[in-house]
């Protein structure tokens, strides 16, 4: 399984995009919960830069999740 989803710190990023409501944001541990029956080969936040279209440029941060069954 290959994820990304917004951290919950996005929220101060303006210009990169992602949800503008906390409830729909993650933190690792969230993440770490939710597919804690799969073996995590790689879960972390960071930073990341978006280049992607008007409404998602500049700083954004991210959680990256690889596992598999």
């Amino acid at each position: 399984m290959i994820l990304e989803c917004f951290d919950k710190s996005q929220l101060k990023n303006t210009s990169s995009g992602g949800p503008k409501v906390e409830e729909l944001l993650y933190t690792l541990e969230m993440i770490r919960n939710d597919f804690k029956t799969l073996q995590i080969i790689e879960l972390k936040q960071e930073t990341v830069l978006l280049n992607e279209g008007l409404l998602h440029q500049g700083e954004a941060e991210v959680i990256r999740l690889f596992a598999r069954r």
